[in-house]
């Protein structure tokens, strides 16, 4: 009975000290984080379909960017994180992929990136800010042909950092569903010059991009996990 005992206490310790740990890490320890958005540098899409007209389908990486901005606003985020405030930096993340980005980024096959890739190129960023930030960084967008069972997904990682050290805190690997269902550009689109330049298929940039948000979901789910059950319920 005695041994029992020691066995549940310490299962609880352990328990807890998990729990305190997660608690105690700085992604829920901030009251305020800098969100550096959508950053597609590393980035690939893998569709046979497409391939060789990279320089061709460039202008649906801006139009994935700008969807994204607008539907995952700093308001929106910090309500999907619990988190009382949010800001914006996205300065250098909105054009970073004209700079770092393969220019065969269209392939055949599923890509990965290590965490040591997204450790080097983060060591590019630039701020004013200090604190903890959080970039999504797109990994792949993979298009299955047709078929029983088929899903595209769109991969990425959502990355938690020390903007200062710029040295990696936590990674959320997290994937998405595309879609087209009740896709509507956003107001970006109908303003000056923007009218003019959006991506032919609207198709293209709503599938990819509904994924996107999808991905996001996932993540703020898998992240409210580790929130202590007493901040949940301020919100």
């Amino acid at each position: 009975m005695r041994a029992l005992i020691i066995i549940s206490a310490f299962l609880f310790f352990s328990t807890s000290l998990i729990a305190q740990t997660e608690a105690d890490s700085p992604i829920y320890g901030n009251d305020t984080i800098i969100w550096f958005g959508a950053d597609f540098s590393l980035f690939r899409l893998s569709n046979p379909r497409k391939a060789d007209k990279d320089e061709k389908t460039w202008e649906y990486i801006h139009a994935w960017n700008i969807e994204y901005e607008n539907m995952i606003s700093n308001v929106k985020l910090a309500s999907l994180l619990k988190i009382k405030k949010v800001i914006n930096d996205k300065e250098f993340t909105k054009n970073a992929y004209e700079t770092f980005l393969d220019k065969n980024w269209i392939i055949d096959d599923r890509y990965k990136i290590s965490g040591e890739e997204m450790q080097e190129h983060l060591q590019n960023y630039t701020s004013s800010h200090s604190g903890i930030g959080l970039v999504y960084m797109l990994e792949n967008f993979k298009k299955e042909p047709p078929g029983p069972g088929a899903m595209s997904k769109v991969h990425g990682y959502f990355v938690w950092f020390d903007i200062s050290s710029k040295e990696i805190i936590k990674i959320f690997e997290t994937d998405g569903h595309p879609s087209t269902l009740n896709y509507v550009p956003s107001g970006y689109w109908l303003i000056g010059d923007n009218k003019k330049n959006m991506p032919k298929s609207k198709g293209m940039t709503g599938y990819w991009f509904q994924g996107m948000v999808d991905a996001t979901v996932e993540f703020s789910i898998e992240y409210k996990k580790g929130l202590p059950e007493e901040e949940e319920r301020q919100y």
